[in-house]
C-alpha cells in the first residue's frame, strides 16, 4: 500500500488529523477499512471522519482525515 503522509496533527482530546496522498481509490478503501476495522485497530478507534478527498490532473487522490480515539 502507498500512502504518503503530508502532516499530521493531533488536538488536545486526542482526535488525529493526517493529510494523505494516494496513487488510487483502491489503497484509499483499504486504508479506511483498516482504520475502521475492529479486528485491525483494536477497538481503539472510536470514528473516522473523511474531511476532504480531491483527485489532482496528475491522478493522485488527496485526502484529509479525522481519526478520534476511544478515550479509556
Amino acid at each position: 500500500t502507498q500512502v504518503l503522509i503530508s502532516s499530521m496533527a493531533v488536538g488536545r482530546s486526542g482526535e488525529v488529523l493526517i493529510a494523505i496522498s494516494l496513487p488510487n481509490a483502491a489503497v484509499l478503501d483499504n486504508l479506511i477499512t483498516s482504520l475502521i476495522s475492529k479486528d485491525r485497530n483494536e477497538d481503539a478507534i472510536k470514528e473516522v471522519q473523511l474531511d476532504n478527498l480531491s483527485r489532482g490532473r496528475d491522478g493522485v487522490y488527496r485526502a484529509s482525515i479525522k481519526v478520534k480515539p476511544k478515550l479509556q
